[in-house]
């Protein structure tokens, strides 16, 4: 026999062992064991075998299962007949074959005592809505009656035998199911349709409520049980001690109602094994030798699992443009002089403007009493600095405002920086018509420098994380996704439970909502199966450069320009 190699397999083989006792001790004759009880539920318990049926909602968290039971009441005024008081069940659960997260299962059961039967079939319906919260519907007929050989005499006048020895009824109910943290609340509906009051056979149908609160501490779970069964509430309470690998065991006790002992081995992988015993209790002894029960399960597929991830993303690059304004304004100038003037259009102050990064220069004469040495040494000083700065900045664009009169003039400062630069698509001559609106002269002080420091500009405004899976179902235990920079310092995280998202979308900044600084950025995404799998994605890196400009916008009287030295012209300038 294989010696257990750590602490854990220790503990798998000492509770296999117990489980097998307990399976041993009470497959032995009960001896003085009496006792026979009302059945309460658990709807909040997801192995047991049929959970389902009174709580349906239970369903989308089983695999794809059938289960064959068989449950003997052993009654004392039914002397060698061992097998006189009986309940068959067979159960089915397809958690995974139905579109929009439905599943669905189906459920029989035959109860016989010789002189009464019961014949029920139902159909079961659930989804989950949210990871942790699901709800479930059933559907039922129900066929109730006596078998009249079993009669020693009969009283019409019985209500029990009113509209004959036999009933089909229709049941419907419903389930909630909720799993909050380790928090585990089952809500079960059964006769939904039935009143607590009837007349004549009709009582015998009463609407039953079950309630379960459970908290996982562990490997234990106590719960709370609570149940109406048309003509009283009854109170109960369980503890469920269980290991994923061996099995569990679960001692209960019921209000009015025997003590409960239940065991699950778990025969291998694809097969269960539940056993239960109603122990006695004061009060029932003496009609009863025990009830006992015995449930074969088969796992026919377990639920799928998700795939491994893959992130494509919508760009591989993210540029930040930090923006200063630099405005100069001469002493002499006015304000509402400057506002009249065409060619301080609105557009011309915008901060738009600069976001395409352009060059704009003004065409024509400073002054009417320009010469002609003058205008072409003015041609040559506005050519040769078109030059410069397309140069230095291959995403810089040029325009030349001019309006009819200057327009001629634009033409022959293009052509000379054409000929040296030899790209003509990067200078273009623009009309200068006034717009509606007035420019924005409230930065600009007489004789003064101002300083306009502009918000960050992204290249992207978002970046799309494209979360693909190799696999039909994209549910998960949970998920996180982590952005972290080279030396492994994590700026921002997603996570969640349940289905893993299509698309995230980052919007650059970290947890302190402030843009990330410039490096290379890897993006890590872990995702946790059904089954408690790990899977992991990491991604090549996303490049993040900061850009830093100064605009420099200077506006001259026009005494200035002719009292300088250089021949000089408005210039909005963009550096790198």
């Amino acid at each position: 026999m294989r010696k257990p190699k750590t602490k854990m397999d220790l503990c798998r083989f000492i509770l296999k062992r117990i489980l097998l006792l307990v399976f041993i001790c009470q497959l032995q004759p009960a001896g003085k064991l009496f006792s026979q009880g009302f059945e309460i539920w658990n709807p909040a318990d997801r192995s047991l075998p049929w959970v389902s049926d009174i709580n349906p909602a239970i369903i989308p968290y089983q695999n794809t299962q059938v289960s064959l039971g068989l449950r003997v009441f052993h009654l004392g005024f039914l002397p060698g007949r061992a097998l006189g008081l009986r309940e068959n069940r067979v159960n089915f659960s397809f958690p995974f074959f139905l579109p929009y997260d439905l599943g669905f299962g189906l459920q029989m059961r035959y109860f016989s005592t010789g002189l009464y039967s019961e014949l029920a079939a139902s159909f079961l319906l659930g989804r989950e809505i949210r990871p942790d919260l699901s709800v479930g519907l059933k559907v039922g007929l129900e066929r109730r009656g006596f078998n009249a050989a079993n009669f020693n005499v009969e009283d019409p006048g019985d209500p029990l035998l009113a509209g004959g020895l036999s009933r089909m009824n229709l049941n419907l109910g419903a389930g909630a199911y909720w799993a909050p943290g380790n928090f585990r609340l089952g809500l079960g509906i059964d006769h939904a349709n039935r009143t607590n009051i009837g007349e004549m056979s009709q009582a015998i149908f009463p609407r039953e409520i079950s309630l379960a609160l459970g908290y996982q501490i562990g490997f234990l779970t106590p719960t709370v049980l609570i149940h109406d069964d048309g003509t009283r509430w009854r109170f109960g309470f369980t503890l469920t001690a269980m290991n994923a690998g061996a099995g569990s065991i679960r001692f209960g006790y019921e209000d009015s109602m025997p003590l409960k002992l239940e065991a699950r081995l778990n025969l291998n992988k694809r097969s269960r094994l539940n056993y239960r015993l109603d122990l006695p209790k004061s009060g029932t002894r003496g009609a009863s030798a025990g009830t006992q029960e015995l449930v074969f399960t088969q796992i026919l597929g377990r639920r799928p699992e998700i795939g491994q991830p893959q992130m494509l993303f919508t760009t591989r690059k993210l540029e930040i443009k930090v923006e200063k304004v630099v405005r100069k304004m001469a002493p002499s100038l006015n304000k509402r002089i400057l506002a009249r003037l065409p060619e301080l259009t609105p557009e011309y102050l915008s901060s738009k403007s600069h976001a395409q990064n352009m060059l704009l220069i003004q065409a024509g004469a400073l002054n009417r009493f320009e010469s002609k040495a003058a205008r072409r040494k003015r041609w040559r000083k506005l050519a040769n600095t078109l030059v410069k700065f397309l140069s230095a900045n291959p995403s810089l664009q040029a325009f030349i405002l001019a309006d009819q009169r200057s327009l001629n003039d634009a033409k022959i400062i293009k052509r000379m920086a054409d000929r040296i630069l030899r790209a003509p698509h990067r200078i273009q001559i623009s009309g200068t018509k006034p717009r509606a609106g007035q420019p924005d002269l409230r930065s600009f002080m007489p004789g003064q420098v101002t300083l306009q420091r502009k918000p960050p500009r992204l290249s992207t405004p978002k970046l799309g994380i494209n979360l693909r899976v190799k696999s039909k179902t994209r549910r998960t235990r949970g998920w996180i996704l982590s952005i972290r920079n080279r030396r492994g310092q994590t700026f921002a995280q997603f996570y969640g439970k349940g289905k893993l998202p299509e698309q995230i979308e980052w919007d650059w900044r970290d947890r302190r909502q402030k843009l990330v600084p410039p490096g290379e950025y890897f993006f890590q995404l872990v995702v946790v199966t059904t089954a408690g799998r790990k899977r992991t994605a990491i991604s090549k890196p996303i490049h993040i450069t900061w850009i830093k400009r100064t605009v420099f916008i200077k506006l001259n009287s026009e005494a200035e320009m002719r009292t300088s030295k250089t021949t000089k012209s408005p210039i909005i300038r963009g550096e790198m």
